[in-house]
Protein backbone atom coordinates (compact mmCIF):
# COMPACT_ATOMS: atom_id res chain seq x y z
CA UNK A 1 0.00 0.00 0.00
CA UNK A 2 1.54 3.08 -0.84
CA UNK A 3 2.06 6.07 1.76
CA UNK A 4 0.30 8.88 2.19
CA UNK A 5 2.66 10.88 0.51
CA UNK A 6 3.61 9.05 -2.02
CA UNK A 7 -0.45 8.95 -3.12
CA UNK A 8 0.10 12.89 -3.43
CA UNK A 9 3.46 12.37 -5.58
CA UNK A 10 1.66 9.85 -7.49
CA UNK A 11 -1.71 12.15 -7.94
CA UNK A 12 0.45 15.39 -8.21
CA UNK A 13 2.26 14.17 -11.24
CA UNK A 14 -0.77 12.69 -12.90
CA UNK A 15 -2.08 16.72 -12.98
CA UNK A 16 2.03 17.91 -14.21
CA UNK A 17 1.62 15.33 -16.77
CA UNK A 18 -1.39 16.13 -18.37
CA UNK A 19 -0.88 20.15 -17.34
CA UNK A 20 1.02 22.64 -19.77
CA UNK A 21 4.29 24.24 -18.26
CA UNK A 22 3.68 26.80 -16.28
CA UNK A 23 0.31 26.33 -15.22
CA UNK A 24 -0.16 27.24 -11.62
CA UNK A 25 -0.89 23.86 -9.23
CA UNK A 26 -3.15 24.09 -6.48
CA UNK A 27 -2.17 25.77 -3.05
CA UNK A 28 -0.35 23.66 -0.21
CA UNK A 29 -3.74 24.22 1.89
CA UNK A 30 -5.80 23.58 -1.09
CA UNK A 31 -3.83 20.41 -1.67
CA UNK A 32 -4.25 19.45 2.39
CA UNK A 33 -7.87 19.28 1.89
CA UNK A 34 -8.18 17.22 -1.22
CA UNK A 35 -5.88 14.72 -0.39
CA UNK A 36 -7.47 14.60 3.79
CA UNK A 37 -3.21 14.69 4.62
CA UNK A 38 -0.87 17.08 6.81
CA UNK A 39 1.19 19.79 5.55
CA UNK A 40 3.99 17.74 5.99
CA UNK A 41 2.63 14.79 3.87
CA UNK A 42 2.13 18.17 1.68
CA UNK A 43 5.33 19.41 2.13
CA UNK A 44 7.52 16.15 1.42
CA UNK A 45 5.51 15.70 -1.65
CA UNK A 46 6.14 18.90 -3.25
CA UNK A 47 10.10 18.89 -2.04
CA UNK A 48 10.49 15.69 -3.84
CA UNK A 49 8.61 16.64 -7.03
CA UNK A 50 10.89 20.11 -6.95
CA UNK A 51 13.70 18.11 -6.63
CA UNK A 52 12.66 15.68 -9.86
CA UNK A 53 12.03 19.16 -11.63
CA UNK A 54 8.38 18.52 -12.25
CA UNK A 55 7.54 21.91 -10.52
CA UNK A 56 9.23 25.16 -9.51
CA UNK A 57 7.89 27.58 -6.59
CA UNK A 58 8.38 31.05 -7.12
CA UNK A 59 8.20 32.48 -3.15
CA UNK A 60 5.52 34.25 -2.35
CA UNK A 61 3.42 32.92 -5.93
CA UNK A 62 2.74 29.73 -5.87
CA UNK A 63 3.97 26.04 -7.32
CA UNK A 64 4.02 25.83 -10.98
CA UNK A 65 4.10 23.03 -13.39
CA UNK A 66 7.87 22.67 -14.83
CA UNK A 67 8.98 22.19 -18.65
CA UNK A 68 9.42 18.27 -17.78
CA UNK A 69 9.90 16.92 -21.18
CA UNK A 70 13.03 19.40 -22.05
CA UNK A 71 14.34 19.14 -18.25
CA UNK A 72 16.36 17.36 -15.83
CA UNK A 73 13.95 14.68 -15.98
CA UNK A 74 14.45 14.04 -19.65
CA UNK A 75 18.12 14.50 -19.80
CA UNK A 76 18.85 11.07 -18.58
CA UNK A 77 17.90 8.84 -22.02
CA UNK A 78 17.74 5.43 -20.80
CA UNK A 79 17.65 1.88 -22.75
CA UNK A 80 14.30 1.13 -21.70
CA UNK A 81 11.54 1.30 -25.22
CA UNK A 82 7.91 0.92 -23.44
CA UNK A 83 5.63 -1.39 -25.04
CA UNK A 84 1.82 -1.11 -24.45
CA UNK A 85 -0.30 -3.15 -25.70
CA UNK A 86 -4.39 -4.28 -25.44
CA UNK A 87 -3.88 -7.42 -24.60
CA UNK A 88 -0.50 -9.48 -23.34
CA UNK A 89 -1.88 -13.24 -23.80
CA UNK A 90 -4.28 -13.38 -26.78
CA UNK A 91 -4.36 -13.80 -30.19
CA UNK A 92 -1.22 -12.57 -31.98
CA UNK A 93 0.13 -10.58 -29.41
CA UNK A 94 2.87 -13.28 -27.56
CA UNK A 95 4.27 -13.38 -30.66
CA UNK A 96 4.68 -9.90 -31.24
CA UNK A 97 5.98 -9.10 -27.76
CA UNK A 98 8.58 -11.94 -28.34
CA UNK A 99 9.78 -10.51 -31.38
CA UNK A 100 9.47 -7.11 -30.15
CA UNK A 101 11.82 -8.39 -27.32
CA UNK A 102 14.36 -9.82 -29.45
CA UNK A 103 14.94 -7.02 -31.73
CA UNK A 104 15.12 -4.55 -28.75
CA UNK A 105 17.34 -6.77 -26.92
CA UNK A 106 19.96 -7.14 -29.71
CA UNK A 107 20.14 -3.60 -29.79
CA UNK A 108 21.27 -3.28 -26.36
CA UNK A 109 17.85 -1.99 -24.99
CA UNK A 110 15.06 -3.53 -22.31
CA UNK A 111 11.22 -3.46 -22.63
CA UNK A 112 8.93 -2.07 -20.07
CA UNK A 113 5.44 -4.26 -20.96
CA UNK A 114 2.49 -2.65 -20.16
CA UNK A 115 -1.59 -4.05 -20.95
CA UNK A 116 -4.42 -1.51 -21.28
CA UNK A 117 -7.81 -4.70 -21.37
CA UNK A 118 -8.29 -2.47 -24.42
CA UNK A 119 -9.33 0.45 -21.73
CA UNK A 120 -8.51 4.15 -22.48
CA UNK A 121 -8.23 5.00 -18.57
CA UNK A 122 -5.71 2.07 -18.41
CA UNK A 123 -4.22 3.36 -21.37
CA UNK A 124 -3.61 6.49 -20.14
CA UNK A 125 -2.17 5.35 -17.37
CA UNK A 126 -0.02 3.24 -19.10
CA UNK A 127 1.40 6.09 -20.70
CA UNK A 128 1.73 8.54 -17.54
CA UNK A 129 4.03 4.82 -15.89
CA UNK A 130 6.41 4.91 -19.30
CA UNK A 131 6.90 8.90 -19.00
CA UNK A 132 7.55 8.85 -15.24
CA UNK A 133 10.01 5.69 -16.42
CA UNK A 134 11.73 7.89 -18.66
CA UNK A 135 11.13 5.60 -21.59
CA UNK A 136 13.78 6.15 -24.99
CA UNK A 137 10.94 5.47 -27.16
CA UNK A 138 7.27 3.73 -27.36
CA UNK A 139 5.36 1.03 -29.44
CA UNK A 140 2.15 1.37 -29.07
CA UNK A 141 -1.07 -0.45 -30.17
CA UNK A 142 -3.73 1.53 -29.64
CA UNK A 143 -6.95 1.36 -27.37
CA UNK A 144 -9.92 1.15 -29.04
CA UNK A 145 -9.11 3.15 -32.25
CA UNK A 146 -12.11 3.72 -34.02
CA UNK A 147 -13.46 5.82 -30.95
CA UNK A 148 -12.62 9.57 -30.42
CA UNK A 149 -9.51 9.21 -27.76
CA UNK A 150 -9.37 11.17 -24.24
CA UNK A 151 -5.90 10.62 -24.21
CA UNK A 152 -4.85 13.45 -26.75
CA UNK A 153 -3.21 15.33 -24.01
CA UNK A 154 -0.98 13.14 -23.45
CA UNK A 155 0.00 11.88 -26.70
CA UNK A 156 0.83 15.83 -27.13
CA UNK A 157 2.94 16.07 -24.20
CA UNK A 158 4.55 12.71 -25.91
CA UNK A 159 5.14 14.66 -29.26
CA UNK A 160 6.16 17.54 -27.83
CA UNK A 161 8.92 15.76 -25.66
CA UNK A 162 10.15 14.26 -29.18
CA UNK A 163 10.02 10.78 -28.17
CA UNK A 164 9.80 8.50 -30.81
CA UNK A 165 6.44 6.66 -30.74
CA UNK A 166 5.19 3.88 -33.16
CA UNK A 167 2.09 2.42 -33.75
CA UNK A 168 1.33 -1.35 -34.34
CA UNK A 169 -1.70 -3.05 -35.56
CA UNK A 170 -3.85 0.13 -35.81
CA UNK A 171 -3.13 3.84 -35.80
CA UNK A 172 -5.24 7.07 -34.05
CA UNK A 173 -6.00 9.62 -37.24
CA UNK A 174 -5.53 12.54 -35.04
CA UNK A 175 -1.15 11.92 -34.88
CA UNK A 176 1.29 11.32 -37.54
CA UNK A 177 3.24 9.11 -35.89
CA UNK A 178 4.15 6.16 -37.97
CA UNK A 179 2.25 2.71 -37.93
CA UNK A 180 2.66 -0.76 -39.09
CA UNK A 181 -0.58 -2.72 -39.42
CA UNK A 182 -2.14 -5.20 -41.73
CA UNK A 183 -4.34 -4.28 -44.40
CA UNK A 184 -7.41 -6.84 -43.71
CA UNK A 185 -9.03 -5.97 -46.51
CA UNK A 186 -6.82 -6.12 -48.96
CA UNK A 187 -5.16 -9.62 -47.26
CA UNK A 188 -8.73 -11.59 -48.04
CA UNK A 189 -8.38 -11.37 -51.70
Amino acid sequence: MASKYETVKQGLKTTIIAGNTGDKLPTESELMAQYQVSRYTIRRAVGELENERYIYRIQGGGMYINDWQTGSVRKTKNKMIGVIITHIADYIFPSIISGIDHVISDNGYSMILSNTHNEHEKERQSLINMLENNVAALIVEPTQSALPNPNVDIYEKIKASGIPVVFIDAHYNDFDFPYVETEDLDAEQ
